[in-house]
């Protein structure tokens, strides 16, 4: 199955936005994803920001990645004009409770 068009654009925006290559943007957005429960395939644009901002900026901070916050700000600004191109399955307090977060 083919990957979103949420997640190509967020992997897209982190690439533009940081010193990472197209691979390693995939590879730390999959793995955000995987720990908040979700598929590439299937991830809406509003389910992505809540994974960039509670799951992704972590990662990102891992990796060393400059200015995390700034980068993860860029993927959620570029999901949002992205909107509604795909219904959310799940509300983004629903993605925070599955975080553990609520």
């Amino acid at each position: 199955m083919a990957d979103s068009a949420a997640f190509q654009t967020a992997c897209g925006t982190l690439e533009k936005l940081s010193t990472l290559s197209s691979v390693e943007s995939k590879f730390a957005m999959r793995m955000a994803l995987r720990e908040a429960g979700f598929e590439a395939a299937t991830i809406a644009p509003a389910e992505l920001s809540v994974v960039v901002q509670r799951v992704l900026l972590e990662e990102l901070r891992r990796k060393h990645v400059a200015a995390p916050e700034t980068v993860c700000k860029g993927i959620t600004e570029a999901l949002t004009a992205l909107g509604g191109s795909a219904a959310a399955t799940d509300s983004p307090d629903a993605v925070f409770r599955r975080l553990g977060g609520a």
